[in-house]
């Protein structure tokens, strides 16, 4: 004899049929010490239908189970944590629901590719829009006393955001997620990025660059003060923090008109800041925001001395990322770098510093005798020396490239050993 299959939850839960049947099946729920994510699936189930709770710039950051929702587009939004355009476009143009999103009353949304009847409502905190709660009709027709129990739960989950901020969701800054968003790569076109963007009116140039200054949240007071100065400096274009950055997108002009001032402001207060390489698409927002990283990472540990480090002039050191492959790092280094480098170790002297700062100021012996502090002459016993041990012609173009990338490896070697 075959055995009686269990009853799902939904089934076991008995239909409400009155307003104050619900509210009291709702009340029920929040005196239950349920974490945010459970109560969402225990409210669902008392609707009888999916409940899925998206913040203002669409993002999907709460749903209750995904197997009970048969409308595949809305199995696809949760799946990739946004919702599609047809939804957006829909919620965002027509006037009756912009009024009722206002006044925080249940509608109806129609979607072209989404025909599943679906049931929003806002949610608002102090009066403020900050998200949206969904009600999907898959399991059973929706009714009119759904509105009344959505509108419920919305004002449930409102009183309920701050656990959503523990999260890090904080759903109130349409501009500073966005752009967070492009930051993490979040994106998988640059036409979605657009339209996203558009509907904010938040305006991106062509050929754009990223400058980050390193701000971390334990900040002290002084560097707080210093993110308020760059804000009013770089006023005219975008910003947001992110990862410990605060983060400018601008234009390599607007950024060179404004870099004596941003100097200042960063010397004065001890910080550090990157500048990535321009980028034309949205999508590669993502490539200049790790380029920001890393040219701070490595700019501080090989020019301890500066404070803005542009990714232009360190990016051969990507070459050298793979950490772990230090013997790929070491076939760069000429085998006669390492007799320079003994040498200098045996003999007190300075060869190999001379020859780097020769080949940065392209072979020029005063301004090499500048940085050294030390008379031309001196400098140019150093440079026959150099080719006497190396057996190098210094004056061969390709033979300076190659030391200048050995020379930079070297230094590479020097920071994995600490």
């Amino acid at each position: 004899m075959l055995k009686q299959s269990r009853p799902s939850k939904r089934e076991k839960i008995k239909a409400y049929s009155s307003e104050s049947e619900l509210m009291q099946g709702l009340l029920e729920l929040v005196s239950m010490p349920l974490s945010f994510g459970e109560l969402i699936q225990k409210m669902s189930e008392l609707l009888g239908n999916p409940l899925v709770v998206i913040d203002s710039v669409y993002r999907v950051i709460a749903h209750s189970k995904i197997t009970a929702i048969t409308d595949h587009m809305w199995k696809k939004n949760i799946q990739r944590g946004s919702c599609s355009m047809d939804f957006i476009e829909v919620v965002q143009e027509f006037p009756e629901i912009q009024k009722a999103k206002y006044h925080q009353k249940a509608y109806d949304v129609h979607c072209e590719w989404s025909p599943t009847p679906k049931r929003v409502c806002s949610i608002a905190v102090e009066s403020k829009h900050i998200g949206d709660v969904l009600l999907i009709g898959c399991q059973r027709d929706l009714q009119e006393l759904d509105n009344y129990g959505l509108e419920q739960v919305a004002r449930i989950i409102g009183h309920r955001w701050s656990q959503l901020k523990e999260e890090g969701f904080t759903g109130d800054n349409t501009q500073q997620t966005l752009l967070q968003e492009l930051l993490a790569g979040e994106f998988s076109s640059t036409s979605e990025a657009e339209r996203r963007l558009a509907y904010f009116n938040i305006e991106l140039s062509d050929n754009m660059i990223l400058f980050g200054i390193d701000i971390p949240k334990s900040a002290n007071k002084k560097k707080k003060e210093a993110m308020i100065l760059f804000d009013k400096t770089l006023s005219a274009t975008p910003s947001v923090y992110y990862q410990n950055l605060l983060i400018y997108f601008v234009t390599p002009k607007y950024l060179a008109e404004n870099m004596s001032t941003i100097c200042e402001v960063i010397k004065s207060y001890g910080l550090n800041a990157g500048i990535s390489l321009p980028f034309n698409e949205l999508v590669q927002t993502n490539l200049a925001f790790q380029e920001v990283k890393n040219s701070i990472l490595w700019g501080t540990e090989i020019m301890p001395e500066s404070c803005i480090y542009d990714y232009k002039i360190l990016q051969i050191y990507s070459l050298f990322d793979g950490k772990d492959d230090v013997d790929k790092i070491m076939r760069l280094i000429p085998r006669e770098l390492h007799y320079l480098q003994s040498y200098d170790m045996e003999n007190s002297s300075n060869l190999v510093e001379t020859l780097e700062w020769w080949l940065f100021y392209e072979g020029s012996i005063r301004l090499t005798a500048d940085e050294l502090f030390v008379h031309r002459n001196t400098i140019t016993y150093r440079l026959g020396k150099i080719q006497e041990l190396g057996g190098w012609d210094l004056e061969d173009f390709a033979t300076r490239k190659q030391l200048a990338l050995g020379l930079q490896a070297l230094k590479w070697i020097d920071i994995i050993k600490k």
